[in-house]
Order: structure tokens, then C-alpha cells, then sequence
């Protein structure tokens, strides 16, 4: 398929960040009850949902260096379909525990995040030098997902969690 030129990195940094953006934009726009303004939410938890819509980003990135090296259209199609599947699953889970402050998003994620390991730890045992790109992006998109886990399981988020309205008690 060819190989990236420094433009091709501008550029594909560029849509990477307008796409974050306009989902960052679009998900604090919506006005649902239960919502939680960032006011009345813990700074690690508004810095968890920051850090999961810049991984939207990185994981935009990483499957468009990594449809570089597949040679067939179904290849890319499993890849985008991949890719999208897992921003909208970003974009939930950081709805649910930064908005709706829902203590079992926020288990789940961990589960999540802790099950993914073993599955990255093959992919990139495998793929490290074929595709350094991918394999260097697939690292930081792990590490963003660890970095929110961090986030939401320390500091004041975790008096946050602890100390529930009695409505959202009840929803739960």
C-alpha cells in the first residue's frame, strides 16, 4: 500500500484530533438528566473522561497506520470496523462513569482494561517489527486506558464513588 510521508502524518494527526475534539464537543453538549457538570465532579475523574476521548484519538491513528500494511479490502474493514466499535465503547464507559457516576462502569472498565492485557501483550509479540507504527500506538492506547483505570480508582475520585447520592443509589 505504500509508506507514509510526513504529510501524511500531518494530516492524519490533524483529522485524529478534529474527530477527538468534535466527540469531546458532541458527548459534553448532551443534556440528559443525571448528567454531572464538570463543577461538580473530582479532578480525576474530568482528567479519566479527558484522557478517554484522546485515546478515540490514538486508536483513529492506529488503524489508519495499521490499514497501511493489510493487502486486502476485508482487512481494513475488520480493522475500521474494530476501530469504531472500540471509540463507542470508549465513548459509553466514559459517559457512564464520568456523568452518571455508575461505581459498576467503573469495575467493568477495570475488568475490561485488565482483560485486554494478555491480548495486546500477543498481538504485539507477534507484530513489533512488522509494524512498529501500529505496535508503538497500540502501547499508548494501552497505556491511556491504564492511566484512566489509575484515575478513576485513586484520589478524590474514590470518595466520589464511595459517597453516592441516594437516587443514584436507588438507580443502581
Amino acid at each position: 500500500m505504500g509508506t507514509f510521508s510526513i504529510w501524511h502524518w500531518l494530516i492524519l494527526c490533524a483529522v485524529a484530533i478534529l474527530y477527538t475534539f468534535l466527540i469531546y464537543r458532541i458527548v459534553m453538549s448532551i443534556r440528559r438528566s443525571g448528567n454531572i457538570s464538570a463543577a461538580d465532579r473530582p479532578s480525576n475523574v474530568v482528567r479519566f473522561e479527558q484522557v478517554m476521548y484522546f485515546s478515540i484519538g490514538v486508536v483513529l491513528i492506529r488503524a489508519v497506520v495499521q490499514s497501511q500494511n493489510l493487502s486486502n479490502n476485508s482487512g481494513v474493514t475488520r480493522l475500521a470496523v474494530a476501530a469504531v466499535i472500540i471509540s463507542a465503547l470508549t465513548v459509553f464507559f466514559a459517559w457512564l462513569i464520568s456523568r452518571r457516576r455508575l461505581n459498576w462502569a467503573r469495575w467493568a472498565f477495570l475488568i475490561f482494561f485488565i482483560l485486554s492485557i494478555p491480548g495486546y501483550a500477543a498481538i504485539l509479540s507477534n507484530r513489533f517489527q512488522a509494524d512498529l507504527g501500529g505496535s508503538i500506538l497500540s502501547v499508548v492506547q494501552l497505556s491511556l486506558y491504564g492511566f484512566g483505570a489509575f484515575l478513576v480508582f485513586t484520589g478524590n475520585a474514590v470518595s466520589w464513588f464511595r459517597n453516592l447520592p441516594r437516587e443514584a443509589a436507588q438507580e443502581i
